[in-house]
């Protein structure tokens, strides 16, 4: 079997098998929800920083399953204007679901963060959130980002770092050599250079970092993390066996994490 890789370049390889639909994204966040360090969790973290108020235009670029939106439904503010955006139509319908579900009040839109079918200077708050690595032209979609943001308008820009999530990385590849973590990834952008990146386009960028780690003490948990990138069957259940027993050993299987966002104005 060729490389394996979890973030992939190859925008047909996202859009129709890696967030084709909600599952496999649903698997990752379930672990960090569960076994994240931090008690402030990663959802309520993005929101905070969003600083809503009543009656803006908010737009959600790559919304995923809109976990950040369906977590905080009760505490959008009034007459807030949503729109939700994904470029993988499969995403966007698990995101409608769930929006729906919660008593989330958005629009939805198939999208390009490259090309926002916005106009001029007509939203208040934008969020991007573990995104634009995957976009091809990063540039476009920042300039983007600008264009559609009214004056004293904020844009919250998430990503990782080069050590996230790395002890889950260096075990995958200990039974799948093959495996490669993209280089399009933090490479491409993360918390090391994507300021650089961002302030192309904006005045003001910083950067606020998210202190966290996992202690996994379900294996199950993370074996469905790691069959979310469509390894191999023989080296998942080699990786099942190898965490079942170091959890048994240890107690727990620890995980470092590094994710934070640029506020961007």
């Amino acid at each position: 079997m060729g490389q394996q890789r979890l973030i992939d370049g190859d925008p047909a390889y996202l859009r129709e098998v890696q967030y084709g639909d909600g599952e496999k994204l649903a698997a990752r966040i379930e672990l960090h929800e569960r076994f994240s360090r931090n008690p402030v969790g990663w959802h309520p973290f993005l929101f905070d920083l969003l600083g809503l108020a009543p009656g803006q235009t908010v737009l959600d670029v790559g919304c995923g399953k809109a976990t950040v939106w369906t977590k905080h439904a009760r505490a959008i503010p009034e007459g807030t204007k949503l729109w939700l955006t994904d470029f993988s139509e499969g995403m966007l319908d698990s995101a409608r679901d769930e929006a729906t579900m919660r008593g989330v009040v958005a629009q939805f839109r198939v999208m390009d963060a490259q090309q926002l079918s916005f106009p001029d200077q007509s939203v208040d708050v934008l969020l991007a959130a573990h995104m634009l690595y995957h976009v091809p032209d990063r540039d476009a979609a920042i300039a983007e980002f600008r264009r559609v943001l009214r004056p004293g308008g904020l844009a919250i820009v998430a990503t990782n770092g080069k050590q996230h999530l790395h002890e889950l990385f260096d075990l995958v590849r200990r039974f799948h050599p093959d495996f490669e973590l993209d280089a399009g990834a933090t490479e491409a952008f993360g918390l090391e250079n994507g300021a650089e990146q961002l302030s192309r386009a904006f005045d003001e960028v910083e950067r606020v970092d998210y202190e966290d780690g996992l202690d996994v003490t379900d294996a199950s948990a993370l074996v469905r993390y790691i069959e979310s990138m469509d390894l191999p069957a023989d080296a998942v259940a080699q990786m099942d066996d190898y965490v079942r027993q170091r959890i048994e050993q240890n107690g727990v299987f620890s995980i470092s994490k590094q994710a934070g966002v640029f506020r961007c104005k």
